[in-house]
């Protein structure tokens, strides 16, 4: 369990790292840079999503509806999934 929370507070600095690099990347393309690189990243952030939503689904979810116990929470999740 620990691994898991451990590894979902790794997901969300690491995504937001790899759009920064994308970023970085478009300003080398727009001056004739190979897309090589740009696409490279690219292909990492589709499976950090997904994982980080399965590691949101299995872990962060249910340990925050147990601790919570409000309805309050549950409206809160709920959203959350939603926006999955």
């Amino acid at each position: 369990h620990a691994t898991d929370v451990s590894r979902l507070e790794a997901h969300h600095p690491e995504l937001l790292q790899r759009c920064l690099q994308l970023e970085e990347i478009e300003g080398d393309l727009e001056a004739g840079a190979s897309m090589q690189e740009y696409w490279r990243i690219a292909k990492l952030i589709p499976l950090l999503v997904s994982e980080t939503h399965a590691l949101d689904e299995e872990v962060l979810f249910p340990d925050f509806r147990r601790q919570a116990h409000s309805q309050f929470a549950n409206a809160i999740i709920e959203r959350q999934k939603a926006e999955h």
